[in-house]
């Protein structure tokens, strides 16, 4: 059984500092689905007729867990977003230096900022995938918690383009664009600074597309999120914008169908982390013991 869910998260709840697990986190709205057949049919809902295609509008994020908070890796660093704020700034500092070697300085922000998440340094930005399918791997590929619940988030970026700033709305207007990129705002935010003076005294989720990286990037749809503090946590600001986020409770009876069948599909390790690295995450889940289903 799934569960599809909005969170109250204005209720009270606790961070843990090591894990930002969400504690007492409570539901307003519930959804079962019986199999994997009722799970497709949800996620149908989120394609969108255009041109006589679907196209989706909707940010995906697969988690293991369900109670992990929508959290950034620089929020992970500290107990509380004072910790965050004042290390952005040196630890990014330090992450150009070292990683000079292997890319100019010419290179616009938000590509070091890209290039810096996806070698795993803590930044505020916050991974996405426009496929349902990706994110859902990232729920369930972790067999040690393949009987724990986990979630799947979707968030409405297209909805979410209209709370942006005038500035990065005319930017989407002029280029007839459905989301940001790199390249469309590399004149428009150049520093930390101009992320918090484009939103002024209002608190938005800016989605872009990074750019092409490397395969990996490209395999997975990637998409990212940015806010204009380094110390706000998306949950928060989405509880205000409850029209544009959903979320689906995968309990832990139903991974391993979920997971079986995305093997079967294709989207497995292999596909998203191409190379060495990728068969060997692959192959260690493949051989991993799983304890079979109670009957």
């Amino acid at each position: 059984m799934v569960y599809f869910e909005k969170l109250n998260l204005m209720s009270h709840y606790s961070l843990d500092p090591e894990t930002f697990k969400c504690n007492d986190c409570k539901m307003n709205k519930q959804q079962s689905l019986r199999d994997w057949n009722d799970l497709q049919e949800i996620l149908g809902r989120f394609l969108t007729p255009e041109h006589n295609k679907g196209r989706a509008r909707h940010a995906f994020r697969g988690l293991d867990l369900k109670e992990f908070h929508l959290t950034t890796s620089l929020q992970r660093t500290g107990a509380d977003g004072k910790h965050a704020a004042a290390v952005e700034t040196p630890i990014f500092r330090n992450f150009k230096k070292y990683a000079h070697r292997d890319f100019g300085n010419e290179e616009p922000f938000l590509h070091w900022l890209s290039v810096a998440q996806h070698h795993n340094l803590p930044t505020r930005i916050l991974d996405w995938t426009v496929s349902p399918t990706v994110a859902l791997h990232f729920a369930t590929s972790d067999l040690t918690s393949l009987d724990k619940d986990g979630a799947l988030w979707a968030v409405d970026y297209l909805a979410a383009n209209s709370l942006l700033s005038p500035v990065l709305r005319g930017v989407l207007e002029e280029h007839d664009a459905r989301i940001l990129t790199v390249d469309l705002i590399k004149n428009k935010i150049e520093k930390f600074s101009d992320l918090k003076e484009l939103a002024g005294n209002d608190v938005y989720a800016m989605f872009f597309e990074p750019s092409a990286i490397d395969d990996q990037i490209v395999n997975q749809y990637a998409l990212f999120s940015v806010m204009p503090m380094p110390e706000t946590i998306m949950c928060d600001w989405l509880e205000q914008q409850h029209h544009l986020y959903n979320k689906f409770v995968i309990p832990g009876d139903l991974k391993p169908e979920i997971r079986d069948r995305l093997d079967q599909m294709n989207v497995t390790e292999r596909v998203m982390f191409p190379g060495l690295d990728g068969t060997a995450k692959w192959l260690k889940r493949h051989y991993f013991y799983r304890k079979a289903a109670p009957k």
